[in-house]
């Protein structure tokens, strides 16, 4: 089992569940993703990803997302073991320091951040020294212990797309070839088709004459434009 993959589909899973406000105990398995456990009925839920442009690229696009994404949190986790007081951190232009660099950006970071006041926001803070790249910095209260949710601004700039329904379809029936293991111990399937719209990988919208599809065998087919948006679309 991949355990980051298993991770990400139970943040999808959570925020599924606030959004359709079902309660549940949810269960952790394989062939669904996930089972529900309400009033004495089980449903099952299975949790796919999708990508922008076709496969190759948009996996691509969302690997290096991802990539990107764990070395800004630990370059945060070493910020934070450094000394460093809360801060939100937008890079604008790369790269992201990696060793031995790392170890000189979280100094001069947090150097800076103890000369800033509560809320402050600054752009380029170390100046001219562009071998430390082009950042947006803010001052977090020390109430936002350990804040990591720095961000690379080129993962999270650009396009929404229109979403055709031809590619859930797609979806909807390759996922359809695997009922029969998905059913076996509950009493309904759901399908839940994931896009990050927060980054470059998942920035889809509906088209605004979209029709409902068929589900083809699933009791409910969902999609969650992810974090906040949730539509039923079979």
């Amino acid at each position: 089992m991949n355990r980051a993959k298993k991770l990400r589909e139970r943040t999808y899973l959570d925020a599924f569940l606030r959004l359709s406000r079902r309660k549940a105990k949810v269960i952790e398995t394989e062939r669904p993703d996930f089972v529900l456990v309400a009033g004495g009925s089980r449903t099952g839920v299975e949790v796919t990803e999708l990508l922008r442009r076709d496969e190759g690229a948009g996996s691509t696009l969302k690997r290096k997302e991802l990539n990107n994404q764990r070395a800004l949190t630990a370059l945060a986790t070493k910020y934070y073991e450094a000394g460093g007081r809360p801060l939100q951190l937008h890079l604008i232009k790369g790269p992201i320091p990696h060793e031995p660099q790392a170890d000189a950006f979280v100094r001069e970071l947090a150097r800076v951040r103890e000369s800033m006041a509560e809320n402050e926001q600054r752009r380029d803070p170390f100046g001219d020294r562009e071998d430390l790249g082009t950042l947006h910095v803010r001052a977090l209260p020390d109430s936002f212990v350990r804040y990591n949710r720095w961000q690379f601004v080129d993962d999270v700039v650009g396009w929404v797309e229109t979403l055709e329904p031809a590619r859930l379809t797609r979806i909807i029936e390759n996922k359809s070839r695997k009922l029969t293991a998905y059913r076996r111990g509950v009493a309904a399937v759901e399908l839940l088709i994931v896009a990050e719209k927060l980054k470059n990988s998942g920035k889809w919208r509906l088209p605004d004459d979209f029709v409902p599809l068929d589900p083809r065998g699933f009791d409910a087919v969902h999609l969650l434009l992810h974090p906040d948006e949730l539509h039923r679309v079979a």
